[in-house]
């Protein structure tokens, strides 16, 4: 009876924020769109090679199935085997979840639901190491990004920002790894093994946003781009719009505008990158029922 009291008090509370996340997309999407030339980005997404769109669908899916291989690897570190494919199969529903249900229990709330009804496993613990694989995964996109920094053209123009990058890089695994042992419980021996899941994730996901920029037919320099890429899937990380949508499309917009590139092409980058996960994440359809069987 307390639980249920709990959680109807609870509703109220979750529909608000849920709220406040959609109307700070809409108003995302709102800016960016009344200010971008629409005509443009439409014939930027119109004329998107088929070919490549499938390369960065290809690529996008090798970083999800190698997400589900990270996941596994973190419940084998805390003692519970997964088979390799029902720990893909559930990060496929749980990207599902994270389409259809952005202001709900979402994608982790289910995994972490389902070990503990399924597998009996501490809720808990599902939620720490779910975090934990979250965190790895950013740890290894910052990474990335840093070093794309380094070498963009555009961004050596703002004054002092090649000693900052440095002081990144410097930074940058020492910072995680005692945040990730004291916060997270997770020993050198797991940070190591999990990053070198995400290195292939986030170099997945890279190649795959290459890939876009293919299919749009940009011949310049990728390097200013990939960074902005790089930068809107952090920002997106921040939860305050449904799915990161908005996020992405002001990152690349403002960033664009800021370095001097082309804004329009950054936000059919965005565009087209949201088209393409989300066509990924509806195989969570046909592994949702067939997890059961795994």
């Amino acid at each position: 009876m307390a639980k249920n009291l709990e959680e109807t008090k609870s509703s109220p509370k979750k529909a608000a924020i849920f709220s406040l996340k959609l109307l700070f997309t809409l108003g995302a999407l709102y800016i960016v769109f009344s200010k971008a030339d629409l005509n443009q980005i439409s014939a930027y997404v119109k004329s998107s090679d088929i070919l490549y769109l499938f390369l960065a669908f290809v690529l996008l899916n090798v970083g999800q199935v190698i997400s589900g291989l990270r996941m596994r690897f973190y419940f084998g570190s805390a003692g519970l085997t997964l088979k390799k494919g029902f720990a893909v199969s559930l990060y496929y529903v749980g990207m599902l979840f994270n389409l259809i249900l952005p202001g709900g229990i979402g994608g982790d709330g289910y995994k972490a639901y389902y070990f503990k009804k399924h597998k009996k496993f501490p809720l808990k613990t599902s939620i720490r190491l779910i975090i934990s694989g979250r965190a790895n995964g950013l740890l290894l996109l910052c990474f990335f990004t840093l070093i794309l920094a380094f070498f963009s053209p555009a961004l050596k123009t703002i004054p002092y920002i090649v000693p900052l990058i440095i002081f990144g890089m410097v930074v940058l695994f020492p910072s995680y790894s005692l945040l990730d042992e004291k916060l997270l419980k997770n020993n050198i021996a797991t940070q190591i093994g999990a990053s070198g899941y995400s290195f292939f994730v986030q170099g997945s996901v890279l190649i795959s946003a290459m890939f876009l920029l293919k299919a749009i037919g940009y011949e310049g320099g990728v390097i200013d781009y990939l960074v902005l890429f790089m930068i809107s899937s952090i920002v997106s990380v921040i939860p305050i719009s449904v799915g990161g949508v908005g996020l992405r499309e002001l990152t690349f917009f403002y960033g664009a505008s800021f370095l001097k590139l082309d804004p329009e092409l950054g936000v059919s980058i965005s565009v087209l990158y949201f088209v393409v996960n989300t066509l990924a994440s509806l195989a969570g359809l046909v592994f949702f029922y067939q997890i059961g069987k795994k």
